[in-house]
C-alpha cells in the first residue's frame, strides 16, 4: 500500500474547505430568514446556529489559507525553476487580482470571526457568505 503524496493531502484539504464554503453559502441565508420571520422552533436555538455557522466559516477560512500557503511553499521549495517562476508570475503578473480576490474572500475575510462580537451576529456571517456568490 502506498502512502499518498503531500500534494494529495493538501488538495483534499482544499476540497474540504470548498465544500464547507458551499454548504454555508446555502445555510446562512436560511438561518437569516428564520430569524427575520421569527420562526418558532422548540429545538432550534438561533444564537447557537449563528455561532456554529460562524465558527465553521472561521475553520474553513483557516483551512483554505493553510492549503494556499502549503501549495506556495511546496512549489517554491521544490527545486523546479518552472514552479518557482509560476508562483512569481501568479503573484506579480498582470492577473494577480484573480488570485488575490479568492485569497481575500475565502481566507482573510472569514478571519474576522476571531472577534466575539462579530462571531455572534448573523450579519457578519451574511456578509462573509454573500461574498462567496459569483
Amino acid at each position: 500500500m502506498s502512502i499518498p503524496s503531500i500534494f494529495a493531502i493538501i488538495h483534499a484539504a482544499g476540497y474540504l474547505a470548498d465544500s464547507i464554503f458551499i454548504g454555508l453559502k446555502f445555510i446562512v441565508p436560511v438561518v437569516f430568514l428564520l430569524i427575520i420571520f421569527k420562526v418558532k422552533s422548540g429545538k432550534a436555538n438561533f444564537v447557537s446556529l449563528v455561532l456554529a455557522a460562524n465558527i465553521l466559516l472561521l475553520a474553513a477560512g483557516i483551512l483554505f489559507l493553510v492549503t494556499i500557503i502549503a501549495n506556495t511553499w511546496l512549489a517554491w521549495n521544490s527545486g523546479n525553476e518552472f514552479e518557482r517562476d509560476f508562483i512569481i508570475s501568479i503573484a506579480t503578473g498582470p492577473n494577480w487580482y484573480q488570485i488575490m480576490i479568492p485569497v481575500f474572500v475565502y481566507g482573510i475575510l472569514p478571519q474576522a470571526m476571531w472577534f466575539a462580537k462579530l462571531r455572534r451576529t448573523i450579519f457578519s456571517s451574511l456578509i462573509t457568505a454573500s461574498s462567496f456568490f459569483g
